[in-house]
């Protein structure tokens, strides 16, 4: 089966675009991964400050 030059560019665009979602897609999926572990570290640093802060006003 022989295809044609347009047939073909109409096949390595269709992958090319199906490679492009994929790669946004993981990316996508993988910074929301990463904003949530920041925003854990951020709570997590926020909660250990108020924490000290208690200790701190504890001393006086």
């Amino acid at each position: 089966m022989s295809l044609s030059i347009e047939q073909k560019q109409d096949i390595s665009t269709l992958l090319k675009q199906k490679i492009r979602d994929k790669i946004e897609g993981y990316l996508s999926d993988k910074a929301v991964l990463e904003i949530d572990q920041i925003m854990l570290e951020l709570k997590a640093t926020k909660k250990q400050a108020s924490v000290s802060e208690e200790d701190h006003t504890r001393n006086y």
